[in-house]
This record gives structure tokens, sequence and C-alpha cells, in this order.
């Protein structure tokens, strides 16, 4: 999908708002990108372009940590932070744009992952605490861990034999960046019931549902809901649940 000026407009209007501390210079125009900078220093800490130097990009980042902070601690808190998330969200490499430091950090991605990543960027921006940059859990690792269990578990004779659910993935780490993919697109939301999702609740905490509750895990039948919805849903149908849930909206507006 080719990235539009109007997509452009809606990054830059999104990233330079005041509560974040950049600028968007226009002086320093990109001829495809948009180039943004501390807005009390005027360093430049973030770039984002459009023509891009890897074919399965949509768009590319670089960032400069350093230009967020001057002290050592947070620009190491920062860069760890910038490339957990990056690796949370699948990035793919990015080309070298025009002069840039060696060291700054490069992320590959579509629009909408471009997007998902400058909202989060933005909250860490304006948070103002000193724990705005502490990296968040590895998710896709950790429900990897429970996959796992799962699938040892499945099959075995308990007061009813559990379902056979086997891993279909050529690896863990195949399975690590589908996941993670699905973690960009569901943009922090259960599929299933669209409440935001938030780590260390025992009930919005993320959880991996298959889809079809008969079929195993493997690409196609994996989404991105919050524990309780998993927990709801059991082995029901997902269209028949869902028609459940519509209901539950439908009376919930009346």
């Amino acid at each position: 999908m080719a990235v539009t000026d109007e997509d452009f407009r809606t990054l830059a209007t999104l990233i330079k708002h005041r509560r974040t501390g950049l600028r968007l210079n226009e002086s320093n125009r990109l001829a495809d990108g948009l180039y943004f900078e501390n807005r009390s220093t005027a360093k430049w800490v973030l770039s984002i372009y459009r023509n891009v130097k890897r074919k399965e990009n949509e768009l590319e980042l670089a960032i400069d940590p350093r230009g967020i902070s001057w002290d050592p601690a947070e620009v190491a808190a920062v860069r760890a932070w910038l490339v957990h998330v990056g690796r949370e969200m699948g990035a793919r490499e990015s080309g070298i744009h025009a002069a840039q430091p060696a060291d700054a950090i490069r992320l590959g991605f579509s629009f909408d992952q471009t997007r998902w990543f400058a909202e989060r960027f933005v909250e860490r921006l304006a948070e103002h605490s000193p724990q705005r940059w502490h990296a968040p859990p590895d998710i896709a690792r950790a429900l990897l861990e429970t996959v796992k269990q799962t699938v040892a578990q499945s099959g075995l004779p308990a007061v009813t034999v559990a379902k056979t659910k086997e891993f279909r993935f050529l690896s863990e780490q195949d399975f690590l960046e589908h996941v993670r993919l699905l973690l960009a697109a569901s943009k922090g939301r259960c599929a299933l019931t669209r409440v935001e999702l938030k780590e260390g609740d025992p009930e919005l905490a993320h959880s991996l549902d298959r889809i079809d509750s008969d079929g195993h895990y493997e690409s196609g039948n994996l989404q991105i809901v919050a524990r309780f919805a998993n927990r709801w849903k059991s082995d029901k149908p997902d269209a028949a649940f869902r028609a459940l849930l519509a209901l539950v909206r439908v009376a919930g507006a009346q």
C-alpha cells in the first residue's frame, strides 16, 4: 500500500504534539520524509522516510535516543525500549538514509505499524516519569511459553481427555515473529471484545486464542484476546461467541 501525503500528515500531527517535546523541522524538510527534533535543544530525534531502501517496508524510521535526553542512563533506557518494542512489533531491517549516526535505531514498518509505534512512542515521551522507558514484558515470548505448556498437556487423561493441540510452526522463532505481527495489528485491543489489553491485569492480560478451538496452534488460527474473553469463549465456535457478544452490546445500548 502506498503511503499518501494524508498518511504523512496524520503521523506528523500525532508526533509533534507539544507534550512530546518534539517539533517538525520545516526548514530541514526531507525530500520524502519527516524530520523531528527536540523542541528545547533542536537536536535531531526521529526521521520517518517514505522513499524506503528495502521494498518490504512501507516506511523506514531512524531514531537517535541522545536527542531525547542528556542523561546517559536515560539514553540507554530509551535505546533498550526502542529495540524491545521494535522486536515485539516485528520490525524489519531498514536501509540507511542520509547522514545518520552509525548507532541510530533503524526500524522498517508498514504504515499501520508505524502509526501504532508512534502512538506508543508519544505516550512515553509525554509521560515525564523516571519509569517511562522501562522495557515492557516480552508478551510474545510469554505466550510462547504458555502454548508450549498447553501443547505438552494436550491429549492427556484427566477427568476428561484434553483436546490434542499441535504446535505447527516451523520453529519457535517463526511463532514469535507471527505473534508479534498479531500484537502489532491488535493495537493493544482484544480481537473479540475490543477492550484495551493491560499486561499484569489477571483479566485484561494478553492471551492467545485458537479461532477454531478444534484446530491447532498455526498461522491463520490465532488471535490476541483478553484472558477473560478466552476463558469465556472456551471451546465455543468463534462466530457463535461473537454473535453472543453482539447481543450483549445491543442489550447494553438499550
